[in-house]
């Protein structure tokens, strides 16, 4: 039996938590919920969650973008410090213990926003953050893999961009749905922009790419991950997953810019490309491929596509109880 631990209750946490119970029922899995009274912060309580686990799930983080520039020594303690302590205690260990560390498309930053697009980010790619958030995703994650840089495969890395799922109310996709189910009846248009490229991440590949790595089918690295495509040549715009999004459920969308939809200087600055390539994610589990589902005697591969028309059913389905 493993002893599981997840660490954050918002909306991966919850699907994390979700999906594992399911899983993985001969494992004991927990959770440390903030809402509980639980500090990811407090050393002696890290120190405890390390000594009754196996494997460590981080998906504790200051999401907020814009929050991020106003309370920095929040974001610097949740997302650079707290995950450094953690790889730290683990790594005192020997490697008997493990950590999946979910860090963000965020630490690429503008790196590739010349090719915004036309190219997708691999791994490699250089980190040039463009704001707080970012910044301090980038240090956590820079800080974890050093800490654990002897650890062999005890470490699990995970860039998703743009994540969505049944229990996040606050994701680009789920408010792009609430809002354009508000439209129908409030007829005013929902304000999408057109020069942000991205392929949203459903938290279910997340958590199913994590699954993986507890039962050692796959190693130890740094991956982006996403879904994919009905056509994987093809770059996404916001627009582009918000007009699909739209054919499903009906509304009213406008096509906008950056810096139409948002004065400048105000919140956070944004890169323009998340586009992300998962090749090096593909290549490593080639052989157990998580995107995959049973249809009859047929396989289909997950897209985007899929999981969003899954969302949009339950959140339907959801308003008409």
């Amino acid at each position: 039996m493993k002893r599981i631990s997840i660490i954050g209750y918002g909306q991966l946490g919850k699907e994390c938590f979700a999906t594992l119970r399911r899983t993985h029922l001969q494992d004991s899995v927990m959770v440390y919920r903030h809402d509980a009274g639980f500090d990811a912060t407090d050393e002696k309580t890290l120190d405890s969650i390390v000594e009754l686990s196996d494997v460590v799930i981080n998906c504790a983080a200051m999401t907020d973008v814009n929050a991020c520039e106003t309370d920095m020594k929040k974001a610097i303690d949740i997302n650079y410090l707290m995950p450094k302590k953690l790889a730290k205690r683990i790594k005192s260990h020997l490697g008997n213990k493990r950590l999946v560390h979910i860090s963000t498309d965020f630490v690429y930053g503008t790196s590739m926003d010349d090719k915004a697009g036309m190219s997708l980010i691999d791994e490699p790619c250089d980190l040039n953050p463009c704001n707080f958030y970012g910044k301090t995703k980038a240090y956590g994650e820079e800080a974890v893999i050093d800490e654990m840089k002897y650890c062999e495969n005890s470490l699990l890395v995970l860039r998703p961009s743009y994540l969505f799922g049944e229990y996040g109310t606050n994701s680009f996709v789920r408010r792009t749905i609430d809002a354009l189910l508000a439209s129908r009846i409030n007829k005013i248009s929902v304000k999408v922009v057109n020069d942000q490229f991205i392929y949203p991440t459903s938290c279910s590949d997340v958590c199913n790419v994590i699954s993986m790595f507890i039962d050692h089918k796959m190693s130890g690295d740094i991956y982006n991950v996403r879904c994919l495509d009905a056509e994987e040549n093809k770059i996404r715009s916001k627009y582009d997953i918000a007009k699909y999004i739209q054919s499903l459920i009906g509304g009213e969308l406008e096509e906008t810019s950056t810096s139409e939809l948002y004065n400048e200087g105000t919140g956070a600055v944004r890169q323009k490309n998340s586009a992300l390539s998962v090749y090096r994610l593909m290549n490593s589990i080639s052989k157990y491929n998580y995107y995959e589902r049973s249809q009859g005697d047929k396989q289909k591969l997950f897209t985007w596509q899929d999981r969003i028309e899954h969302i949009c059913r339950s959140v339907v389905d959801k308003k008409c109880d």
